[in-house]
């Protein structure tokens, strides 16, 4: 899950606003919708996921702006790889999602198979676009090029092709630091308190209500 991390700064490239969301509608990238319950479902089971001994609260604002970056990106990648016409290695998936689904048996019913579906396409999408880094660097005479180097090779081929597509993606302002981060302003923004926009940024969690917080059980 490090590698797919990385995508998410490519968002920064693109053109975000906050306007045009509706009701039940997280993010918009181009014309496909992100709702709302996707992302809740990403957060939370990422919640349970991660969960791990002595890991700090974090506040579920934080998670569900991350959420958002990550399902954008993904939408993103989804597009380029599509574009791209690329294939990716179908034996390390099966060893990626097995180690996903062995660790995912802690998660909620009623989450898990949704997440799950979610991580396969993140998966999926990350294992494309190290193929097209690794084909990229083959191609200008790299020797010995590690799969980090694809990535790394992916991600700047990802970040180029976003900038020049300049696709138009529309974030609820609402799930903070996506809209922000960006500069977005619009009707869909409320009151939030001083301590809840703390935590939203990384701020005290634990003074928020336990239903606003993930903790590690």
């Amino acid at each position: 899950m490090t590698k797919v991390r990385a995508v998410v700064a490519a968002t920064a490239l693109l053109l975000l606003t906050a306007c045009g969301v509706h009701p039940g509608v997280a993010a918009i990238v181009g014309e496909q919708s992100i709702p709302t319950s996707e992302v809740e479902t990403f957060a939370r089971g990422f919640c349970a996921f991660s969960a791990q001994p002595g890991r700090p609260p974090i506040a579920m604002s934080q998670l569900l702006g991350q959420s958002v970056d990550s399902l954008v990106s993904n939408e993103l990648q989804s597009r380029y790889i599509e574009a791209k016409g690329i294939g990716y290695d179908h034996a390390a998936l099966a060893q990626a999602m097995s180690n996903v689904e062995a660790r995912a048996k802690q998660l909620d019913p009623s989450v898990r198979d949704d997440f799950l579906a979610i991580v396969k396409k993140i998966v999926i999408n990350a294992l494309s676009q190290e193929a097209l880094g690794m084909a990229s660097l083959k191609a200008k005479g790299t020797k010995d090029a590690t799969s980090d180097d694809a990535a790394a090779e992916g991600q700047k081929l990802f970040a180029a092709w976003a900038k020049s597509a300049a696709i138009k993606v529309t974030v609820d302002p609402r799930y903070g630091a996506s809209g922000e981060s960006a500069g977005a302003q619009g009707s869909l923004s409320r009151s939030v308190s001083k301590v809840a926009q703390a935590a939203a940024t990384g701020g005290d969690a634990v003074t928020l209500p336990a239903a606003q917080v993930c903790i590690s059980k």
